[in-house]
């Protein structure tokens, strides 16, 4: 197994209640994830969210994190320099452990 999946599994672990987890590119094309949930479209959900991302930056540009909360999930997003990781959570997940295990990735996942 690829050592970012294993690092993606550790983190979602870590986090729990994660039905998801990815690392993608700001071009919205996932490079590495980890589904729990065999329904997540992780791949249209990263596409979909390089362009929040995108238009948050344009308004905040020193972003460096996005929380989005509906009735269905959690989606907390930590942007990182080669690209930004997510974390799909059902709407009981714990924000302020994801917040934690997200900010232990600083500057490059891959790096």
């Amino acid at each position: 197994m690829d050592k970012y999946v294993e690092k993606l599994i550790s983190l979602s672990e870590s986090i729990g209640n994660v039905q998801a987890i990815s690392f993608a590119g700001y071009d919205g094309i996932s490079i590495y994830e980890h589904k729990i949930i065999s329904s997540a479209d992780v791949e249209i959900l990263c596409a979909k969210l390089a362009t929040v991302i995108k238009n948050i930056q344009d308004l905040e540009s020193n972003s460096k994190e996005i929380i989005i909360i509906s009735s269905k999930n959690i989606i907390i997003i930590k942007l990182l320099i080669d690209g930004f990781i997510f974390a799909l959570m059902s709407p009981d997940g714990n924000i302020g452990r994801a917040k934690m295990g997200l900010n232990k990735l600083e500057g490059n996942f891959c790096g």
